[in-house]
C-alpha cells in the first residue's frame, strides 16, 4: 500500500451492524478513448 497516497478515511456502521472502512486515495489514471474530450461530436 506504499504506492498510494491516502487523503481521508472513515469507519462506518450500517443499520445491520456491519462495519466498513472507506478510504480516498490518489492514483494516476489515463483517460480511456473518448473520455479525453468534453463535448466531442461523433461521426455516424
Amino acid at each position: 500500500m506504499n504506492q498510494y497516497k491516502f487523503h481521508s478515511a472513515s469507519f462506518n456502521e450500517d443499520a445491520r451492524s456491519r462495519w466498513c472502512f472507506n478510504v480516498v486515495v490518489a492514483m494516476e489514471v489515463e483517460p480511456t478513448k473518448g473520455q479525453d474530450r468534453i463535448g466531442a461530436l461523433r461521426k455516424s
